[in-house]
């Protein structure tokens, strides 16, 4: 094993960070060819060899940093083994040296069109921050060895990220901020030292911003600007081991009502679960995020129809503008129009001055999500039909309309196609939105993916409350896999949050459910002890699943499931649970 390899979680969520900052894909191979990290599309590469007599494998004999702006053309690809079906756009490499010694490559890949003018347009900046990256790695891997945590709070990580033209935040595990580039600080006017080891909602409280908005005074205009940021999982494998926070320069620009929303991008793996239906949900989103057709979700109340409309959002290429939503449940239908289109000022008695921006311009270049759309009525779906038709808006109190660019993104738990039977939904709208048609299933259609929920909730929970539960008894987690769940993943959270709330450590015992579950249910339990020893079962195949089946792995199992290894082999054995 190569000493990259070594440092691979790490090198991996550097390259994670650097990601979404650059809008390029980046790799790392080692010196035997093997990819070490990747991005993007070249994530499915770790792990195996990289094609000879290609750049990288000239780069790493030669010892020289290469610049491909046309890949497949060049007297090198004519030689490269995978080069009919080469994929790349655009190629920026750097050798990783130590000692004299070539022992790896770092590197800007471009897949498409986009991301090769990125990289054409930016090819000095970026052929020398490879090479920057490079020697850091160096220095951090090869000289000091640098430890996981270390990494993101070292002064070499410093250095590169205060070379990028964005406000960074980088935050631990707890949400404490461990660093921040030069240009964060000049956005917000703090200095790096005053928030160190500061929680991160500190900051939020401070700067006036929920999980939806942001704002700040302008002092230069004493006007309100809003920011944008996005919130990041370090490690997309592990959303808890802490995040970076990336936000833009807005307050400098002309427009001071120009937006700046903080919300969490959540990747795809923010979606949980691995059942057959979730894994190829997944599939289905990076597919329909490169299009701009609108989209119909539905499914039952709390499957998380929010959650996927913003991942579709946030892998398409709209994902730096705004995302907007809006209740049309919540919204009476005197307000409606202005809310959507906004009005011209003194429009009717009680208008502001200045007139009011509405939702759709708010979400131009962007996203617009109609949640709850089949409690909307008549009247309001024909003003959705009416931009659906044309991509025109016009505010009350104007007379010229408005060419607006917003992908729709429509949700609900009503069954849509009944009601267009009963002349409650307008049938014209119904076809227009269900261009793509997105179903959720509900959380008792997919029990596989119960115990990764209850963890991830978990751990959620016990780091907002400080609390220490571990996890559930067996016998509570057979029931919780046995339940049905009607109120899906919005109910599992909830009973997650009043454990942690009951219990500040330890194993949840049924004591320790909402009373109405306990009500409801303990006797059913007692006669289904069946059905629990299914369900439990199911969860010790989960846990080995997740943990392997190695004498390590089965301790984690055990720890997982609450249970002494001893108790885990026991029940293994009394399942006749073959392992391999």
């Amino acid at each position: 094993m190569s000493k990259l390899s070594l440092f691979k979680d790490t090198i991996q969520s550097f390259c994670n960070i650097l990601r979404p900052i650059l809008s390029t894909e980046i790799m790392v191979i080692d010196k035997d060819l093997i990819a070490v990290a990747g991005t993007g599309p070249y994530r499915k590469n770790v792990g195996t060899r990289r094609p000879r007599d290609s750049y990288v494998h000239r780069s790493i004999a030669s010892g020289e940093s290469y610049e491909v702006e046309a890949p497949k053309e060049t007297k090198q690809c004519l030689r490269c083994e995978i080069r009919p079906f080469c994929p790349y756009s655009s190629v920026i490499s750097s050798p990783i040296k130590y000692e004299d010694k070539i022992v790896g490559i770092f590197g800007f890949l471009g897949y498409d069109h986009d991301q090769r003018k990125i990289m054409t347009s930016k090819s000095f900046s970026l052929t020398r921050l490879s090479d920057e990256v490079a020697e850091l790695m160096v220095n951090m891997f090869f000289e000091k060895a640098a430890a996981y945590k270390s990494f993101f709070s070292s002064e070499e990580l410093t250095q590169i990220i205060s070379s990028v033209e964005e406000g960074l935040i980088l935050t631990d595990k707890s949400n404490r901020i461990i660093n921040m580039n030069q240009f964060g600080e000049k956005l917000l006017g703090l200095k790096k030292g005053e928030l160190l080891g500061k929680s991160f909602k500190s900051l939020q409280n401070e700067f006036q911003f929920s999980v939806s908005a942001l704002k700040r005074q302008n002092q230069a205009t004493n006007r309100k600007a809003r920011l944008f940021a996005w919130k990041i999982p370090i490690k997309p494998d592990c959303p808890m081991d802490g995040h970076i926070i990336v936000f833009g320069d807005q307050l400098s620009r002309k427009n001071s009502k120009k937006s700046y929303n903080y919300v969490d991008m959540v990747p795809g793996q923010e979606l949980i679960g691995r059942s057959t239906a979730i894994s190829e949900m997944k599939n289905l989103i990076k597919k329909i995020s490169r299009g701009t057709s609108t989209v119909l979700v539905t499914g039952e109340t709390g499957t998380g129809k929010e959650l996927v409309a913003r991942l579709i959002h946030y892998e398409s290429t709209r994902k730096y503008n705004p995302f907007v939503t809006i209740n049309c449940s919540a919204v009476p239908d005197s307000l409606f129009e202005s809310e959507l289109f906004g009005y011209a000022g003194g429009a009717f008695t009680g208008a502001q001055k200045d007139g009011k921006t509405g939702k759709f311009e708010i979400a131009n270049k962007g996203t617009l999500f109609l949640d709850e759309i089949g409690y909307l009525s008549l009247e309001g779906q024909a003003k959705i039909l009416r931009f659906l038709e044309n991509n025109v808006i016009e505010k009350v109190g104007e007379t010229h309309a408005q060419e607006i660019d917003v992908r729709i993104v429509a949700a609900t738990n009503k069954d849509l196609e009944r009601m267009v039977q009963e002349k409650s939904f307008l049938e014209d709208l119904y076809y227009r939105l269900n261009v793509i048609p997105l179903h959720i299933p509900p959380l008792r259609e997919r029990i596989d993916d119960i115990p990764l929920l209850l963890q991830y909730f978990l751990e959620r929970t016990n780091q907002n409350l400080e609390h220490a539960v571990r996890g559930f008894s067996p016998v509570v987690l057979g029931f919780l896999l046995a339940y049905r769940w009607p109120g899906n993943i919005r109910e599992l959270k909830n009973v997650v949050e009043y454990v942690c709330n009951i219990r500040d450590e330890g194993i949840a015992n049924f004591d320790d459910l909402p009373p109405y579950l306990i009500r409801k249910n303990k006797d059913h339990v007692r006669k289904e002890s069946r059905a629990i020893a299914q369900a439990e079962s199911l969860l010790i195949e989960e846990a080995i699943r997740l943990f392997g089946s190695s004498t390590k792995g089965k301790r984690e199992a055990a720890k997982y499931l609450g249970v002494s290894v001893t108790t885990l082999y026991r029940r293994l054995s009394r399942n006749r649970m073959h392992i391999q």
